[in-house]
């Protein structure tokens, strides 16, 4: 991004000695070399090959997490913002080479023009200029703003995993904690029935004894 936005510069410094020059009556072409936009062509295609392969590891490495619908969502998000940086990247260098062309154009035409029209188109191309500065500016400050509302997005994710997890977690030691206290139960009642069984064994026991000892009617 930071090579797409220095490329900008160079071309609306280009633009501005541009008229600088014209007002002085020596034009000069405005130009974006081919070299130089092929380079940014090239760029683009290996950065959304290197994302394209970053965000398909991710992806896969979700269906290792728990929450795997949330990740799968988050990576979403990412790579449609990223992949859609590049595209308004590939669109706006579009839009630069046909301004590039326009240029070259409105230069071969002013060698055959009146001061009073070069004059004119001289403040043309200024306005066009501002308005170019101008939508580059926004651009700028929407790309700003949407990497905040991603990182707000993300934190959101974030804390709301861990608020789970921490459920999760409670609920885990909660369950632990009864099957506990089911298997001391179960354990006390065991020992209660073997108790109350050799009671019993013990009173029967007694009651055999007496009456073996009682004498036998005569």
């Amino acid at each position: 991004m930071m090579k797409f936005i220095l490329l900008f510069a160079s071309v609306i410094l280009s633009l501005n000695t541009h008229a600088q020059a014209s007002d002085a009556g020596t034009p000069q072409l405005v130009s974006v070399s081919t070299t130089t936009s092929d380079a940014e062509r090239v760029r683009i295609r290996a950065d959304r090959a290197r994302l394209e392969a970053s965000f398909d590891l991710e992806s896969a490495a979700c269906h290792e997490k728990f929450l795997v619908n949330n990740c799968l969502k988050e990576v979403h998000l990412k790579r449609r913002d990223a992949l859609a940086d590049l595209r308004r990247q590939d669109i706006s260098l579009d839009v630069l080479e046909r301004k590039t062309k326009a240029a070259d154009q409105i230069n071969k035409i002013e060698k055959k023009s009146s001061p009073e029209k070069q004059q004119q188109d001289a403040e043309n191309r200024a306005a066009a200029l501002k308005d170019f500065q101008a939508r580059v500016t926004r651009d700028q400050q929407k790309t700003t703003d949407r990497a905040h509302d991603q990182l707000s997005v993300q934190a959101h994710i974030e804390a709301t995993a861990k608020r789970v997890k921490g459920h999760q977690e409670k609920n885990a030691l909660r369950m632990s904690k009864q099957a506990e206290a089911a298997s001391e139960v179960k354990k006390f009642n065991a020992r209660q029935e073997r108790a109350q069984k050799r009671l019993a064994q013990r009173e029967q026991a007694n009651q055999t004894g007496t009456i073996k000892s009682l004498p036998h009617p005569e």
